[in-house]
């Protein structure tokens, strides 16, 4: 219903900010993080957001990241994973440590989360590891040689390539994304992200 919101920052109180938007305020629900991104009281904010309806609420979940509110999406379609749990996840996690973590199949940084147990965790490994787009987990990455733009594409061809070459997506992926940062070309990532597979 609501794709974002575009308005004055307001204030925040408990794990909600206050965005106005022509004379309304709505109360949106977010992560820790998020709050300590949010700008100075009275500036123009936008905020991504989602619509979770119930029988007896209406709640609105938002971010300042798209990458946020689509994690937060991808994690409630998780069996027994809802809003709040969804929502505690990102307070501790950043999406692209979700992502990186799913990928990896790192259930320990995911139980980190509080609510997060080893069973929900290996579900959201399984049903996530397929849904993940490779673009959130450089999100927050650290320097690399390269620029953003050209890493995710030097990441994409490098998968391309290694999936040519006989091997399964998450484990070419698995294998560019452990020496992308450590590359100068795509040339460089293949060649690396081989010797690594080769192990």
């Amino acid at each position: 219903m609501y794709e974002y919101l575009k308005g004055e920052y307001a204030g925040f109180y408990a794990n909600n900010v206050v965005i106005e938007c022509a004379g309304v305020g709505y109360k949106v629900m977010t992560s820790l993080i998020c709050i300590e991104s949010m700008p100075q009281t009275g500036e123009t904010v936008t905020i991504y957001t989602h619509l979770s309806v119930r029988e007896d609420a209406m709640d609105l979940y938002g971010f300042l990241d798209k990458n946020d509110i689509d994690v937060f999406r991808l994690l409630m379609s998780v069996s027994g994973v809802g809003p709040k749990v969804a929502l505690s996840v990102l307070s501790a996690l950043s999406s692209a440590q979700i992502a990186q973590a799913v990928l990896s199949q790192d259930q320990a940084v995911l139980t980190s989360a509080p609510g997060i147990g080893p069973k929900v965790a290996q579900r959201m490994i399984l049903e996530l590891k397929d849904k993940i787009a490779g673009d959130m987990v450089f999100a927050d990455s650290g320097p690399s040689k390269m620029g953003d733009g050209a890493m995710q594409s030097s990441f994409d061809e490098a998968v391309a390539a290694l999936m040519a070459l006989g091997y399964s997506k998450n484990q070419a992926s698995n294998a560019v994304r452990s020496v992308l940062h450590e590359a100068d070309s795509v040339e460089d990532v293949i060649k690396a992200a081989l010797r690594s597979l080769m192990r």
